[in-house]
């Protein structure tokens, strides 16, 4: 069990929140309060990958190291891209060879190439 000191202001915040019935006790308003937190890290956490580029042999690169579409799903799922995201990411390469992935992302300066799949901004 954690021991907090959340000093005179917030505890008489969190007293406020349990006399109007918000919440039953202080455990509540800490775990209400950190769940907030954690949704805001997610939210502004954006991850960025270095381009995917699909050369004329059918190898993927990345960051100057090549795949095979195997490997670089693997690669992708280790970085937790979703699975929906790969899939369109191999289904736009093909046609667009060169594809930037973010994660958190609303979309880019110029919006007109880009779709979001599973959490993921795929920019072409």
């Amino acid at each position: 069990m954690a021991s907090i000191n959340l000093g005179e202001h917030f505890e008489k915040f969190v007293q406020r929140q349990i006399e109007r019935g918000r919440y039953q006790n202080v455990s509540e308003v800490v775990r209400a309060g950190l769940r907030l937190l954690e949704d805001y890290e997610r939210a502004n956490t954006m991850i960025s990958l270095p381009p995917i580029l699909l050369d004329d042999s059918g190898k993927y690169m990345v960051g100057g190291r090549y795949f095979d579409r195997q490997e670089l799903t693997i690669e992708l799922q280790q970085k937790g891209v979703t699975q929906a995201a790969i899939n369109k990411l191999f289904e736009l390469l093909p046609e667009k060879k060169v594809i930037d992935l973010h994660q958190n992302a609303i979309g880019p300066n110029d919006p007109q190439h880009y779709c979001n799949v599973g959490g993921w901004l795929l920019a072409y």
